[in-house]
């Protein structure tokens, strides 16, 4: 939530420009003319001169070259074009005072809708305008009056107007935009700029009360404090995607099954499959996946052959994935000083504008969509959340049997499974890669062991994944006669496996690669090798 300082000063600043607006419109205005109504004349003299220093309007690396400067589409293209995600942020190339701010009053559809105009003084003191356009409101991070230096963030890209997707619109201007100048190319007059350094304050949009803004650094970095609990309310999310936003919720401890299913709401509505809607910028399937981030992160998790964007599994896992990379890059960041905000909500910005734009930011993208996004996620996490009640008495009389049997049907995943779940199993360069193992998310035979016992333990015994230092293990009691098994036993029926006895000559187990987490019937012999642990 902004501070009363920032509320007031934002208001001062409104008042100001509303104040402008008033007095500098002509009472008899041209009805053809699409242009704003310009303000009154100023002197090249009010204009404080320039330091001579001039930088790149963005960061190199955030922007790609669309359009230049010249002839295009049977009209004149009066400046070039910098496409870059909503919510990436340009700055001012040269020291000047800000005096168009907002809306351009150019509704047709040429039109920038909003824009911003910087006066500067040159050598000369004749005036030179740049121009900036396509902005959302919230986008226009100054107001007319304003002194600018080189440098200085004065916006965030956006896709308003006439506008061919998201980007910056920048021109240059000798004699003033608003003062019967002629535009000039761009490139040639940034030939000479410096590239930009880090940004050194952060855009936020001022009617966003998010943690971030009330949260000092340093505080909050461990995520927000979630009401209700970790697991989803009963109904909450289609049947179809609530094994896989479970398991995926268990990719690291930054992230609940509520969140995410949260963010899959937000994102695309559960929507699914080849019909399922696509944004306009491209993104899609149920976490909205851009092409190049699919292709660094879409993985065939769902065991099918294909790592396809449109499937449930493949991009609810992904969506996991991703949550928690943005998570451990923006909690490194959060180390050093590099951006500043709650955790979680860094996160999700991380993932809806990119990391760069959120480091680029300073903390969240201050954007409309991104703040609305996150803001909205985290607001709807209760709606998915259901409430964790005390641990019930085990129904199998065995706490280790209980943790093992919630996880029946779950794949088996060579080298997969932890204590806190099934993990992406690894490659052995044989069985296990030609089923697939170090594509699924699921559990081996010491990996259930590893998730049951750490359970049943309240996470005091984390075993070691390996079935034979499992049965070995100094903290718990051997036991070596059949006579003498108790359900939740951890027993190696032969060198290379391990499973879980449950009575009655009955044993829950991950078998071997290609099959699932299941019941098995088993007689053992008068000896055993197991181990209990309590």
């Amino acid at each position: 939530m902004a501070s009363s300082t920032t509320k007031i000063t934002l208001a001062a600043s409104v008042v100001a420009l509303m104040g402008a607006l008033v007095m500098c419109g002509s009472d008899n205005p041209d009805p053809d003319n699409c242009l704003p109504t310009q303000g009154p004349s100023r002197s090249p003299n009010s204009l404080r001169a320039a330091t001579g220093k001039k930088v790149q309007p963005m960061v190199t690396g955030t922007y790609t070259f669309t359009s230049g400067f010249g002839p295009r589409w049977g009209t004149s293209h009066n400046g070039i074009d910098l496409a870059a995600p909503i919510g990436t942020p340009f700055y001012a190339p040269i020291d000047g005072i800000v005096v168009a701010a907002g809306d351009s009053g150019a509704s047709d559809e040429n039109g920038f809708d909003n824009w911003i105009i910087v006066d500067s003084a040159t050598a000369d003191g004749s005036t030179i305008s740049t121009v900036y356009g396509h902005m959302f409101p919230d986008g226009v991070l100054v107001s007319v009056g304003d002194e600018v230096r080189a440098g200085d963030l004065i916006g965030l890209v956006g896709n308003a107007g006439g506008s061919t997707g998201p980007h910056l619109h920048f021109e240059v201007w000798p004699g003033g935009r608003l003062d019967g100048g002629s535009p000039i190319d761009p490139m040639p007059w940034l030939a000479d700029a410096s590239e930009l350094d880090a940004p050194q304050q952060r855009p936020t949009s001022p009617n966003v009360q998010l943690v971030a803004a009330e949260t000092p650094l340093g505080a909050g970095c461990t995520g927000l404090t979630r009401p209700g609990g970790r697991s989803l309310a009963p109904g909450s999310v289609p049947e179809e995607f609530r094994e896989w936003i479970v398991k995926a919720a268990q990719t690291c401890e930054a992230i609940d099954a509520p969140l995410l299913a949260s963010q899959l709401y937000a994102e695309n509505q559960f929507r699914y499959g080849p019909s399922s809607p696509v944004s306009p910028a491209g993104a899609r399937g149920p976490g909205q996946f851009m092409p190049a981030t699919w292709a660094s992160i879409g993985q065939d998790y769902d065991g099918d052959g294909v790592a396809d964007v449109n499937s449930i599994g493949d991009s609810v896992m992904a969506m996991g994935a991703y949550d928690c990379q943005m998570w451990e890059q923006t909690q490194q960041w959060l180390r050093e000083g590099k951006v500043s905000g709650d955790g979680t909500e860094l996160m999700l910005s991380a993932y809806n504008c990119g990391p760069g734009n959120t480091l680029a930011s300073g903390g969240v993208c201050g954007n409309v969509e991104t703040t609305s996004y996150v803001r909205n996620i985290l607001a709807g996490r209760a709606d998915f959340a259901g409430v964790d009640q005390p641990r019930p008495p085990s129904v199998s009389g065995s706490r280790v049997v209980d943790a093992a049997l919630g996880w029946l049907g779950t794949d088996y995943a060579w080298g997969g499974g932890d204590a806190t779940g099934p993990t992406r199993g690894i490659a052995d360069g044989g069985v296990a890669d030609e089923h697939g193992d170090h594509n699924k998310v699921g559990f081996d035979c010491s990996g259930l062991v590893v998730y049951a016992v750490a359970q049943a333990t309240d996470g005091r015994i984390v075993l070691p994944h390996q079935d034979s230092a499992q049965v070995n293990d100094p903290r718990g009691t051997p036991v070596t006669e059949a006579a003498d098994l108790q359900p939740g036993d951890i027993v190696q029926p032969y060198p290379g496996h391990v499973w879980i006895w449950m009575g009655d000559n009955k044993v829950v187990e991950a078998p071997q690669s290609g099959e699932k987490v299941r019941i098995t019937e088993w007689t053992p012999p008068k000896h055993v090798r197991a181990i209990r642990f309590n």
